[in-house]
């Protein structure tokens, strides 16, 4: 400044001394000037001066002010502040006890002692919802875990519930940070054999896998015995790479034993319904058939793909047919139901549309919640067969009991008319009618006595011998007989096979049986030209011969064949002519016994005679003897 003034001084002086062109000095004019701009400089020093006094009064006031403020602000709210210090510290500290005022503080301390309200009741709820996963964790029926396959191919089990013996402490150890080291290798040592693969696989894709997983395997215990165990786990990808496999394995032994026992059950269930003799069939409340087993196949004779799917009336002859789907909706709809629980005897039909007699029990389960029938069915039709024989052997028997007493005592009376007769005939010349009578008389007598002993063969009232016989010589002997009293328009041929075994047997009534056979054979045909053809043949027992409704015993039989080309008969006359005294012949033609007396007769030899015929069709005769000894065994 001062040397800005002096140098001002100088300039002055300067321009004092010096004159205007003009010759005038322009000094004066100058220094008038320059001591207004002096004078304004300095009360503009002296202002400034007081500026600077006024900012730093200001500026200390300021600061005294600030200082007084802050004061009085930190001694009002530094208290809180460190009670919400506080508050925090413990309720890090596990103190959940501790609360603060939330009203009437300053507004910013207000809106932090509600933000410490909030995080104290989240600490409450998460502090409690651990507590239900642990007690979760801790209640469920297995093994609850976390296993982390990490990056560097380690593993290891950082959650575990207590029922942990097979994932942690039986294959793992704890590392320096707490964690189970897990010990795939350890583990797979502690499966069935059949189940390692798996977990082999499961290790394998554990990195990878992305899905959810659940899956089955056994454990071997300490003991030595079995555990299955169901495994659920899910994966989830960490932020550092590993894969995290978070799952619970649940101890499913009794569920599989259970399942097991079914199985088994099951199995023997099937094993029962297939080799059932008796048929069995389900069907809904709709009647169509769900299950058939193979013997219901056999007896209605459809194939199981031909009857599921069907409706049961399929296997019912007209009317019941038609009539079923009304009787199957009346009982679902009033209950009322004849056949349920109980037994009846029906008929049913095979698939070739012959009908048959059935025993029929049906039942009615409940399956999966879904109403269904059973029905037992069982084929009668050799039932019905013997129960036929029996009733007709009883009546023969009671006949033949019958005609027995009665053959005796005519027997009995028929041996003096004889005897007497033929000592009157010896006195009478042979020219005399009366002794042509008496002959009569004698012819009629010894008539009866042949009837006598028919009545007593087929009531079996005499005592039969049976020796090893070859049967084709036996016929032939019959033949021979038989042959005299054919008419010539009847022609016999005769077929035997080679080489046949021997039977036992009575030649005389084996010689009766073919005579009578042929006799009717012959009155079958009558005056037209016609043919007897006998064969014999040896035979095994099978279902074309229906051995067992015949009565037979399993084995090798021998069979005489006698069919003819007569005028057959029909079911129902075939069906009789067994009986005595049953005959379709005229008067004075038969007495009905000849074909009963056969019978008798291959009754006492054990064995069984079979007829087949139709109107027209002529007649067959099938006798069966059993098989005593084979030819070539046989030294007679």
């Amino acid at each position: 400044m001062k040397d800005t003034k002096t140098r001002a001084d100088v300039l002055i002086k300067f321009l004092a001394g010096h004159q205007d062109f003009d010759g005038r000095r322009s000094g004066g004019m100058v220094r008038k000037h320059y001591d207004a701009a002096h004078e304004s400089e300095n009360k503009l020093k002296r202002n400034l001066d007081t500026l600077v006094h006024l900012e730093w009064v200001l500026m200390i006031g300021g600061i005294a002010i600030a200082g007084l403020i802050a004061y009085l602000t930190a001694r009002s709210i530094l208290p809180h502040i460190q009670a919400i210090t506080d508050a925090l510290t413990n309720l890090a500290n596990g103190d959940e006890t501790i609360s603060l005022r939330t009203t009437g503080l300053p507004n910013e301390i207000g809106k932090m002692a509600q933000a410490f309200a909030v995080l104290k009741n989240n600490k409450a709820a998460a502090r409690q919802l651990s507590n239900q996963i642990a007690t979760i964790a801790k209640n469920l029926p297995g093994v609850v875990y976390r296993r982390i396959h990490h990056i560097d191919g380690s593993v290891s089990i950082v959650l575990a519930n207590s029922d942990r013996s097979v994932y942690v402490d039986r294959v793992s150890s704890t590392n320096n940070v707490g964690e189970f080291v897990f010990d795939p290798e350890k583990f797979m040592e502690l499966l069935h054999p059949d189940d390692r693969n798996l977990w082999k696989d499961r290790m394998k894709n554990a990195m990878i896998s992305t899905e959810a997983a659940s899956y089955e395997m056994r454990f071997i215990e300490p003991n030595g015995g079995i555990k299955w165990r169901k495994t659920l786990e899910r994966p989830h990808r960490q932020e550092n790479g590993d894969v995290a496999w978070d799952g619970v394995a649940l101890d499913i032994t009794d569920l599989k034993n259970v399942e097991q026992a079914l199985r088994e059950s099951e199995a023997r269930f099937q094993a029962i319904v297939k080799t059932a003799i008796t048929g069995i069939i389900t069907i809904d409340q709709l009647g169509i058939i769900e299950t058939v087993n193979p013997a219901a196949e056999n007896i209605f004779g459809f194939d199981k793909a031909e009857l599921v799917g069907q409706n049961v009336s399929l296997l019912m002859p007209s009317p019941d047919r038609e009539r079923h789907d009304h009787y199957l909706a009346n009982y679902l709809r009033t209950g009322d139901g004849k056949i349920i629980g109980s037994g009846r005897e029906l008929v049913g039909q095979r698939k070739n549309g012959e009908t048959f007699p059935m025993d029929l029990s049906v039942s009615e389960p409940y399956w999966s919640g879904r109403r269904m029938f059973t029905g037992i069915v069982s084929d009668i039709s050799e039932r019905k067969l013997l129960e036929e024989r029996l009733r007709q052997a009883q009546k023969m028997e009671a006949l033949g009991n019958l005609a027995g007493g009665i053959a005796h005592d005519f027997n009995n009376a028929l041996f003096p008319i004889i005897t007497i007769t033929e000592v009157v005939i010896d006195d009478l010349p042979e020219s005399s009618n009366a002794r042509k009578n008496l002959e009569k008389v004698v012819l009629a007598a010894k008539r009866g006595g042949k009837l006598v002993r028919q009545i007593l063969t087929y009531s079996r009232g005499q005592p039969v011998t049976l020796d090893p016989v070859h049967l084709p010589d036996v016929v032939d002997e019959a033949i021979s007989l038989l042959r005299a009293t054919l008419p010539a328009t009847t022609k016999i041929h005769t077929q035997y096979a080679d080489g046949m075994g021997y039977v036992l047997a009575n030649a005389t009534q084996i010689h009766e049986v073919i005579i009578n056979l042929g006799a009717n054979a012959a009155h079958a045909i009558g005056d037209e030209t016609g043919r007897i053809k006998i064969e014999v043949n040896p035979v095994e027992n099978s279902d074309k011969i229906q051995f067992s409704s015949l009565g037979l015993k399993p084995g090798p039989h021998i069979q005489i064949k006698m069919s003819d080309t007569g005028h057959g008969m029909d079911e129902e006359t075939a069906a009789k002519i067994f009986d005595p005294y049953f005959t379709t012949k005229r008067t004075n033609e038969g007495n009905g016994l000849g074909l009963a007396a056969v019978q008798g007769i291959i009754a006492t030899h054990n064995g069984a005679i079979h007829v087949a015929s139709a109107p027209n069709q002529g007649a067959v005769f099938s006798i069966y003897l059993p098989l005593w000894r084979e030819k070539s065994h046989c030294t007679l």
